[in-house]
């Protein structure tokens, strides 16, 4: 049996649906300003199945999902006591089977600005 995924698990992976864990797999890499680890850099849409998107700031980048040509076990490393000959061990956390490819340019993301935003503010000059 596979324990249900856990959050401390590498960022590269997403926790998708009911205990099913998906490798997200990018053309290129992700460039950020400081040190964003443990932290959220973006949102996952999953409200159309077989369209996933990723917004990253300003860009929105579409994927799409696909199975894994081989499963992929996520494990983590565990000391062992100090009667054991090993001085570690591992237990398989997950299985991957899925992944969700993000191979196109990300598409930039402009938000729409009413009229009245883009007036020059009128200046009140005292006569």
């Amino acid at each position: 049996m596979v324990p249900p995924p856990d959050h401390s698990l590498p960022p590269s992976l997403a926790s998708i649906g009911s205990n099913e864990l998906v490798l997200l797999e990018f053309q290129g890499s992700i460039e950020t300003e400081g040190d964003y680890t443990g932290e959220i850099i973006g949102n996952l849409d999953m409200t159309i199945e077989s369209k996933p998107t990723l917004r990253i700031g300003h860009h929105l980048l579409e994927g799409k999902i696909a199975s894994l040509p081989k499963p992929l076990a996520v494990m983590r490393r565990t000391d062992s006591t100090s009667d054991s000959e090993t001085p570690y061990s591992f237990d398989i956390v997950a299985i991957i089977r899925k992944k969700i490819i993000f191979s196109k340019r990300p598409t930039p993301i402009v938000e729409t600005v009413s009229t009245h935003a883009m007036e020059a503010p009128k200046r009140n000059r005292a006569t």
